[in-house]
């Protein structure tokens, strides 16, 4: 009886890479050993496979990322680590520290963020340099501009509404930027509410506004609709709120480009 091979990690790994990429871009990254026989010539077959997957593997993560971001909606490219975090600010680093450790995506934890101050402070490159992190991360957004949302619902007929809402429940996470700067009729308040109650601790949504928790409120109609809005924009949020950082305090980094 022959004494069956036991795996060594290295060729662990490879068969588990093998099942992961399912040999996509596989083709692209052989050719490009195939094409460099000084440099790979020496390698050992096992060595060569395994510097495939990885390259493979890495080309994958490369284009969800892309598809993400071109669904996402976002506008600009300002990445998370080029935001200036102080305390001067208003935007801790605990708290930037929460929001990349996304602990406030999981299950049981769902917590959504709030980014409140005045035109420049820099909210909407806050949102979009986290929306760009967590596309980066594999996580699907979708952001929209002030009343965008409410307009695609208004425009769309029961069915349109129906599709939209299916799509954004498949939608990690919802980012939605100036809230509260155009009044919502009353049935702009019911579509935008059965949106949130879909998400209701199951999903978080990203929001910011000028406006504080009050002023919110005044762009909605229907005390019922309305209280139901507030809570589930805010009875489970971090708040941060952005203050202009003068020049006797820390200036911006560069590439945070004021909204």
């Amino acid at each position: 009886m022959t004494n069956k091979h036991s795996l060594s990690e290295t060729e662990r790994a490879i068969l588990l890479m093998c099942k992961e990429c399912r040999f996509r871009y596989l083709d692209t990254v052989l050719a490009q050993q195939f094409e460099n026989p000084a440099i790979y010539g020496p390698i050992s077959f096992t060595e060569r496979l395994k510097e495939a997957l990885l390259s493979a593997q890495d080309l994958i993560a490369a284009a969800k990322t892309n598809n993400l971001l071109k669904q996402s909606g976002l506008r600009g490219s300002l990445d998370f680590e080029d935001l200036a975090i102080s305390k001067e600010r208003g935007f801790t680093r605990e708290t930037a520290q929460t929001i990349v450790g996304l602990s406030w995506l999981h299950t049981g934890k769902v917590t959504n963020l709030g980014f409140f101050g005045a035109s420049g402070t820099g909210k909407t490159s806050a949102l979009t340099a986290i929306g760009r992190m967590l596309c980066k991360n594999g996580i699907s957004v979708r952001y929209y501009k002030g009343n965008d949302l409410i307009e695609d619902l208004a425009a769309a007929d029961k069915p349109g509404r129906d599709r939209l809402r299916t799509k954004l429940k498949r939608t990690n996470v919802l980012i939605l930027d100036d809230l509260g700067m155009l009044p919502a009729n009353e049935y702009g308040t019911t579509w935008f509410f059965e949106i949130l109650d879909d998400r209701n601790r199951t999903s978080p949504v990203i929001f910011a506004s000028q406006f504080n928790e009050e002023g919110i409120r005044k762009a909605f109609q229907g005390k019922a609709q309305t209280d139901g809005i507030m809570r589930r924009l805010f009875e489970v949020c971090i708040q941060v709120h952005l203050r202009t950082v003068t020049a006797t305090t820390a200036p911006l980094a560069e590439g945070d480009v004021a909204k």
